[in-house]
């Protein structure tokens, strides 16, 4: 083996390069790769997590959707049993006192702060099998009956999520969150009309 090395030695000692091939082998520009491996292994985790995140934001945005969809079914069902209220009275102080077996504290929302709007009465109901207040409402210019929810605002939902209209057997309803609690209301029609 060594006569061999010895042959490529001698054969290569005497090989020399010009002046012109030694200055056109210095100018070739030497490419590197673009990506250590490193670095494309980095790039890769990077995008699978952008899509894991992606892939997850969908899902979670369409569990939601479904969450608020079987929410509002719920409600359009209780409201079309037109359950007699337990408490008939327009004071929400009075009613919220009544109610007092709810685990939260049951507040006036934003539409009964309009003077288009007039309580009827209350009682306790259950939506997502945890118990609720049921708000019979009436639509003062209309008289038109509402069944308004109020209930914990599920786990599942972040207040961001929570703003929902939907036509559930023959019923209107609208879902929203308003101060931490989950919000939802029922009736012949939609409220986008009413004030």
């Amino acid at each position: 083996m060594n006569n061999f090395k010895d042959s490529l030695k001698e054969h290569f000692k005497d090989i020399q390069l010009s002046d012109d091939q030694f200055k056109q082998l210095q100018e070739i520009e030497v490419k590197k790769p673009r990506f250590t491996r490193s670095q494309f292994f980095l790039m890769g985790t990077a995008v699978a997590a952008l899509l894991l995140a992606v892939v997850f934001t969908q899902v979670q945005s369409q569990s939601s959707q479904t969450m608020l969809g079987n929410i509002a079914s719920e409600i359009a069902y209780n409201h079309a049993k037109q359950m007699r209220p337990e408490i008939f009275s327009s004071d929400i102080q009075e009613v919220s006192a009544f109610l007092g077996k709810l685990d939260f504290n049951l507040v006036a929302p934003r539409l009964l702060a309009s003077k288009s709007w007039e309580l009827i009465g209350a009682r306790y109901c259950a939506i997502g099998g945890k118990i609720a207040a049921q708000l019979r409402l009436k639509h003062v210019k209309s008289g038109r009956v509402y069944t308004l929810y109020e209930a914990h605002l599920p786990d599942d939902l972040s207040e961001k999520e929570i703003l929902a209209s939907f036509e559930k057997s023959g019923s209107h309803v609208r879902v929203w969150e308003e101060k931490g609690l989950l919000m939802g209301i029922a009736g012949p029609d939609a409220l986008a009309s009413l004030d």
